[in-house]
């Protein structure tokens, strides 16, 4: 990037901001294509997000208590058992706000520190699917020591103006369709999966974390919430649910369960809702800025049977990361 220095420095319009991750982009992947060859990698099967160290650590626990109390016909056995298991589930649990050593920088080093963004870059997962301008993670992973001020500069002149750049606005989206379905001709019967771009979802992170860390916003959450948070998932929330039910039959009790389901949740919530909810949760403005430009202004390319279309998205809003402001109530 050290030849291009001069479209990364003093970006103080939206016009040279689009400008400069435009010459990114292109430089990233005239740099990829003369590098490399043309090969087939194989991406290995990713962990569900809530197989922690500490999970592990807890389940090996567990086996090994158990196998040696089986072995020694321990008088203690059951006790053993229900410790490691208190010790697993507890693992599962963690409280995703109290575990900040994954953000390294505090809030004195400002939102785009080196470190941040550099750490914030090696959590993705390196073949993840490329958006519309091709750049997968790895070849950002790679070229780190190159493109570090670039992207610096964009995402600290994006934060400041409150603009997000033209190009990353616009995603991929790809229609799969949905097993046992009897009609093909139904739009319904297609789950659209939208491709961002990566640049794009770095600085959604870099975001995302000075949320969590420097402006505390789980403190806002309901401890119940168990989506869009770090160490939870869903399986977290069944273990949590059978838990009750054993409960309720040990002690012969009952448990009565209440499901509900909002069709369409994060497709048909209106961008004044999601400000609304934004600002009452979240107290930087800037941040409410950026992210209200980057909801309100996006766009997905779409291709089916040789028809191309880009298409303004009207209402709605992604699903993770910031939908945990939105539903979190």
């Amino acid at each position: 990037m050290d030849g291009k220095r001069g479209e990364f420095s003093n970006i103080d319009s939206i016009e040279k901001l689009n400008k400069a991750a435009e010459c990114f982009a292109e430089t990233v992947m005239e740099a990829y294509n003369s590098a490399t060859e043309l090969t087939y990698i194989s991406s290995k099967n990713r962990p569900p997000p809530w197989d922690t160290p500490e999970v592990k650590d807890a389940r090996r626990d567990m086996r090994n208590k158990l196998r040696k109390s089986i072995k020694k016909r321990t008088p203690g056995y059951d006790k053993l058992k229900r410790e490691s298991r208190q010790k697993f589930i507890l693992a599962i649990y963690v409280t995703p706000h109290q575990d900040t050593n994954i953000h390294l920088a505090a809030s004195r080093m400002g939102i785009f520190s080196e470190n941040r963004v550099r750490r914030a870059l090696k959590e993705f997962s390196p073949l993840t699917a490329a958006g519309p301008d091709g750049i997968r993670p790895i070849m950002l992973q790679k070229g780190w020591e190159h493109l570090k001020t670039a992207y610096t500069s964009i995402v600290k002149a994006s934060f400041r103006l409150g603009h997000t750049p033209s190009m990353w606005l616009c995603s991929a989206g790809v229609f799969l369709p949905k097993p046992r379905k009897t009609d093909y001709f139904n739009p319904k019967s297609f789950r659209t999966i939208t491709l961002a771009p990566v640049p794009l979802k770095w600085m959604e992170r870099i975001i995302l974390w000075h949320m969590e860390v420097d402006l505390k916003i789980y403190s806002n959450l309901s401890k119940k919430q168990f989506g869009f948070r770090r160490g939870s998932s869903t399986i977290a929330a069944v273990h949590k649910l059978v838990r009750k039910l054993e409960f309720a039959i040990l002690n012969q009790g009952m448990a009565l369960g209440t499901f509900l389901d909002i069709e369409g949740a994060f497709d048909n919530i209106s961008f004044d809702s999601i400000e609304e909810a934004l600002n009452s949760k979240c107290a930087s403005r800037g941040v409410n800025r950026w992210i209200m430009s980057m909801i309100r202004n996006r766009k997905i390319h779409v291709e089916l049977q040789g028809e191309t279309r880009v298409i303004l998205i009207k209402k709605g809003c992604p699903q993770g990361g910031y939908s945990l402001l939105f539903y979190g109530t």
